[in-house]
């Protein structure tokens, strides 16, 4: 697979007010799309992401494997529009993609997933964490 970077960043906006700076994110893996994603943790909470636009609308939500820095373990990481993603609780209410009906949230500018939190719709996507690059020592 050819490795591809993407430009990340967050403009302020009602969602995450201070914004985040672009950088620039090395995708080692195949990137799962989808407008939502439904987290279980093991106490039996349950929180959902989505992505989020600085227009204060639903975005698309991504999800891949990539390093913090070059040879640097690897981290699988949520990220949405340029709004951050949208951390929700579980209510059951419906959610629209418009944004609208929302239940209470807390926007962040991404998300890192442990292992043990990746859905299976996402892993049949991303795969599993992908070996770090051996270091050549000389």
């Amino acid at each position: 697979m050819n490795q591809l970077s993407l430009d990340y960043g967050v403009r302020p906006n009602t969602n995450l007010p201070e914004g985040m700076s672009p950088v620039w994110l090395m995708v080692r893996s195949q990137i799962w799309c989808g407008p939502r994603l439904m987290l279980e943790y093991p106490d039996g909470y349950r929180q959902i992401i989505i992505g989020w636009s600085a227009t204060d609308s639903a975005a698309d939500l991504r999800v891949f494997w990539t390093e913090a820095t070059e040879g640097g373990p690897t981290v699988c990481l949520a990220i949405g529009g340029d709004g951050g993603v949208r951390l929700l609780a579980d209510t059951g209410e419906h959610l629209s993609s418009e944004g609208l009906n929302l239940p209470p949230g807390e926007g962040r500018a991404f998300m890192a997933l442990a292992e043990s939190l990746i859905p299976e719709e996402v892993a049949a996507v991303i795969g599993p964490a992908p070996s770090p690059k051996p270091l050549l020592l000389l």
